[in-house]
């Protein structure tokens, strides 16, 4: 399955999150949502502190499954309605930041999914920071 860049998964999305996973909530072999610190808020109007993520039930790079404690994310998120975030569906759903470096997960042969290098974390901010003033320039142009 073919899925767009992270790029325009984060174009796309109203909120974009730096965070640290601190818990994940289990029924069963179920994960029910996770709870995370936001370290940075890159794009939105997302409170500091701690949110919820859900996954949802479309295809997803990473899912809050895959997700482990103590690591730092970087998410594009969309609200829900009883005040939860929305991992992104049908798309590039996140990547983990190791040492400076954005990682990705990538579909394998087998139907795993496995960490692939994306991008330096600071060419992703650059790269996103540039996005961002173009659109704040056209939307005053209008």
């Amino acid at each position: 399955m073919s899925i767009g860049e992270l790029s325009e998964s984060v174009s796309e999305e109203p909120n974009l999150v730096e965070a640290e996973l601190l818990s994940i909530e289990r029924r069963g072999d179920y994960v029910e949502s996770a709870t995370l610190k936001i370290n940075r808020v890159l794009k939105g109007h997302i409170d500091s502190g701690q949110i919820k993520v859900v996954d949802t039930f479309c295809y997803q790079s990473l899912t809050t499954d895959r997700m482990k404690v103590g690591h730092i994310y970087v998410l594009p998120l969309s609200e829900s309605n009883d005040e939860t975030y929305e991992m992104l569906s049908c798309a590039h759903s996140g990547a983990e930041l190791i040492d400076g470096k954005l990682y990705t997960f990538e579909l394998t042969e087998d139907g795993e999914r496995e960490q692939h290098y994306y991008q330096k974390y600071e060419r992703f901010l650059r790269k996103h920071d540039q996005s961002r003033h173009r659109q704040r320039l056209s939307e005053s142009a209008r």
